[in-house]
């Protein structure tokens, strides 16, 4: 099964037990994938419950996939309020492509939300109707890199921010037991060997890389302001767009060793 391809949808959007597939998902499936009626295919819904569709017609734009009426898996609740943690990923905004890798990689690797922000050294300066636009083509990458990995849960991009915008929301919407880490090629001493235990002790983690050019001095007295901690992730200096990579394998691989109770 976890060969079939997922189709992320709302409940809303069935019509007599049945969704239909158009746009980017359409392409996709059945230009790309070249699926044909009788095809099977993972579809989650907004409460994360998964059910074994059937393709039932397909034409020039659309195909009509037929859901059963018994969900495979039931609403999956950890996801929404009793998951150990969530990794939280504040990325920089990256030139063209760059920023698209990064983005994949970290939806990929299990983050929970992704906030982009603007840095003092960001190259790529948007207007609010740019933004907005970036925004919704970042989500359709995140929904893609969601249904490569098998997740039951979609990434979410938010809104791009200035970093004392974002400070300001972290503050409000973080809790004690939160540890939040930004990766700084300058740091020569904190490394994330001796955060070990607090890594896998926090009910949430914050990661934030910076841009092309790192991070500038008034980002990191920001941050440290705030309370978040600079650590290194090695003695060479990492692409922006591998920084992210790197950061939340290190994370994943530390939290990895949890007592199997709280394993993520």
């Amino acid at each position: 099964m976890s060969s079939l391809k997922r189709v992320f949808f709302k409940q809303a959007e069935l019509q007599n037990g049945q969704l239909l597939v158009q746009g980017d998902p359409y392409h996709h499936l059945f230009r790309v994938c070249r699926l044909q009626t009788g095809a099977k295919l993972i579809l989650v819904d907004e409460a994360y419950r998964e059910y074994i569709g059937t393709v039932i017609t397909v034409s020039a734009e659309t195909a009509c996939v037929q859901l059963p009426d018994e969900a495979l898996l039931p609403p999956d609740t950890s996801l929404l309020k009793a998951a150990p943690f969530s990794i939280y990923m504040a990325l920089a905004v990256l030139k063209g492509p760059a920023m698209d890798l990064a983005l994949q990689k970290a939806c990929e690797l299990g983050v929970s939300r992704i906030i982009p922000l603007q840095l003092a050294r960001t190259v790529v300066h948007l207007d609010a109707s740019k933004a907005a636009t970036r925004q919704s083509r970042w989500q359709s990458i995140a929904t893609a890199a969601a249904k490569q990995a098998g997740l039951r849960q979609v990434p979410l991009v938010e809104p791009l921010l200035s970093l004392p915008v974002f400070l300001q929301s972290w503050a409000q919407r973080s809790d004690q037991a939160d540890l939040a880490l930004f990766a700084n090629e300058h740091e020569k001493q904190q490394t994330l060997k001796p955060l070990e235990a607090r890594i896998q002790s926090a009910s949430a983690l914050w990661a934030l890389t910076g841009p092309e050019g790192g991070l500038a001095q008034q980002d990191t007295d920001l941050l440290r302001a705030a309370g978040w901690e600079s650590i290194s992730l090695g003695d060479t200096i990492l692409k922006a767009d591998t920084a992210p990579v790197v950061f939340l394998t290190l994370l994943k691989y530390i939290a990895s060793e949890r007592p199997k109770s709280e394993k993520f």
